[in-house]
């Protein structure tokens, strides 16, 4: 199981500025349900970002033993959105955690 010491410090900078990053690990700092999809409130360690996605066949990854506050998470698949002419939505596809 991966700690907070193995985070992906600089990897959401990296992806917002277009850049990619191999399977980062982040921490999950909050969850949102909004509609029928989680808002996730994430962090490299270093870097944070609020505007992160969860797809809707990770639903039922959410929870106990699973995606949760504070658990770290690898995020294998993921695509950037730009929103209001800013890179900022992270859809996450497919996660390990």
């Amino acid at each position: 199981m991966a700690s907070t010491s193995d985070l992906s410090g600089t990897a959401l900078l990296t992806i917002c500025k277009g850049g990619r990053v191999e399977k980062p690990l982040l921490q999950v700092l909050g969850l949102k349900k909004i509609g029928q999809r989680w808002r996730m409130y994430v962090s490299d360690g270093q870097y944070s970002n609020s505007f992160s996605m969860l797809a809707t066949q990770m639903n039922d990854k959410v929870g106990p033993g699973g995606i949760e506050t504070m658990a770290v998470i690898r995020a294998d698949n993921y695509i950037c959105n730009d929103l209001q002419d800013r890179k900022v939505r992270r859809n996450y596809d497919y996660l390990q955690y």
